[in-house]
């Protein structure tokens, strides 16, 4: 993670060579390395050849079971965007919108949180700002604190799952012209919800 966000963010031009690459790679190859999709952002940025790599790294991540190697796979979609990369973040979007969709609990809070961020830059179509809106309540409703869950650990993300839900909800509804009863809903109950992590989604 150091190296992600720390060293290979400041390197030149001229300080990424295929050298660097070849030995980034042999590395990631060998360690159990979470954020390489977000390294690779760096590297692709100089080496155009390697984003090809960057898209197969990110759809591992995305793919994976480990949250924390979900959530740095969704964040190196933004990192690509940012860098103007757009032809792989342009693509994975949807993927990203899709994994929401899927209820895969265990993964989701950090995509919400990924999807947050894209929609506040504009970096989010019209057909995916409505695909977002209209899984949200479901999500929300499926995490309610009577569920049963088919993994114990599932338990343990529900208040970030509602927490990120609010907060997308809510990010939405102010980023549209027209009217979303359902995620207003959503919100209404929020504000009620028990744990305060979800109940004051708006004071963060």
């Amino acid at each position: 993670e150091v190296l992600a966000k720390s060293v290979l963010p400041w390197l030149g031009k001229e300080q990424v060579t295929q050298d660097l690459a070849l030995r980034f790679k042999e590395f990631a190859s060998q360690e159990s390395f979470p954020a390489t999709p977000l390294a690779f952002c760096y590297l692709a940025k100089h080496l155009p050849e390697l984003r090809h790599e960057l898209a197969r790294a990110i759809k591992q991540g995305l793919r994976d079971k480990d949250v924390s190697k979900v959530g740095f796979a969704a964040r190196a979609v933004i990192k690509a965007k940012e860098l103007g990369i757009d032809e792989i973040a342009d693509k994975l979007i949807p993927r990203l919108i899709s994994l929401i969709e899927s209820g895969r609990l265990t993964v989701i809070a950090p995509l919400l949180v990924v999807v947050r961020d894209l929609l506040n830059r504009s970096w989010l179509t019209d057909e995916d700002v409505t695909t977002v809106a209209e899984c949200l309540p479901d999500l929300f409703q499926s995490t309610s604190y009577v569920a049963e869950y088919s993994v114990a650990k599932e338990a343990v993300f529900i208040s970030a799952i509602r927490s990120g839900c609010a907060k997308l909800a809510e990010a939405i509804v102010k980023h549209s012209a027209s009217g979303h009863p359902d995620l207003e809903s959503l919100l209404a109950s929020a504000k009620n919800d028990p744990l305060p992590e979800v109940r004051l989604f708006e004071e963060e």
